[in-house]
């Protein structure tokens, strides 16, 4: 099946949309919470055009872009982000996502997850294997077939050791709060102490949690912001000192 032949096996749906996803494989649902799908148009504009990634807390990816011209292959791991980045660009590409979950970057890769904050590392270095793996990668043909080959290079390393219980029990509490939480209370309600709790976190999330929930409190405002929420309001929510600290936070992350 040739690459660009995809546009027209996609549903109806899909083939009105740049952007879909999925439900994450089965058998890795312990480490990827959900694959996404982006497809290029091919047609007289050619390049895509670089787009600004924003902070988000949902982790980190692994990305396999294929150039739909070409059936060239590559695939990078991005860490958490706690600044923009820019990507993308360059000739019509259909690209997959797996996004981890929090804290599963170490028990697949095997480094501290602070290595590849607001970075990429190509997959090939990071598991072990020779370049030739794009090129299986890049001949899989179909949606369907890609994402078992990349399930399958997964699954080979979701057997390391997981994250510490207190970390994930640290990440949903941040969640529940919004981010907008005392980290010294939540070490005390892990019952670690906080040089550990910060230890663990840049270990397997990539951040320290105070930062880690900085970034919450960011996203579900920049979220809350686009349902039409006031300011205002929303700064007095999620404990911001006043609007202009939100402002504040907003253009850090990228936003304004």
């Amino acid at each position: 099946m040739h690459w660009p032949s995809l546009q027209a096996s996609r549903s109806d749906a899909e083939a009105r949309a740049s952007y879909w996803e999925a439900a994450a494989p089965p058998t890795l649902l312990g480490v990827v919470q959900s694959v996404a799908f982006s497809c290029d148009p091919i047609g007289p504009a050619r390049d895509s055009a670089e787009v600004t990634v924003l902070p988000d807390p949902r982790g980190a990816d692994l990305i396999v872009s294929i150039d739909l011209e070409s059936g060239h292959c590559q695939a990078e791991v991005f860490g958490f982000k706690t600044r923009p980045i820019q990507a993308g660009g360059g000739p019509p590409k259909l690209q997959m996502a797996f996004n981890f979950r929090p804290g599963r970057l170490r028990r697949l890769f095997g480094l501290d997850a602070s290595e590849l904050a607001n970075s990429a590392l190509p997959l090939h270095a990071l598991i072990g294997r020779p370049e030739s793996v794009y090129e299986q990668l890049g001949a899989a043909g179909s949606l369907r077939n890609l994402q078992r080959q990349l399930a399958q290079l997964l699954l080979e390393r979701a057997d390391c050791d997981p994250p510490p219980h207190f970390v994930d029990r640290a990440l949903l509490s941040i969640h529940r709060a919004q981010g907008s939480i005392s980290i010294a209370r939540l070490a005390t309600a892990q019952f670690v102490g906080l040089k550990r709790l910060e230890r663990a976190f840049r270990q397997h999330v990539g951040c320290t949690p105070k930062m880690y929930a900085q970034v919450v409190r960011y996203d579900t405002a920049r979220r809350a912001l686009a349902r039409g929420d006031k300011p205002a309001q929303l700064a007095a929510r999620l404990g911001y000192s006043d609007q202009p600290h939100l402002i504040r936070e907003l253009r850090r992350f990228g936003t304004l």
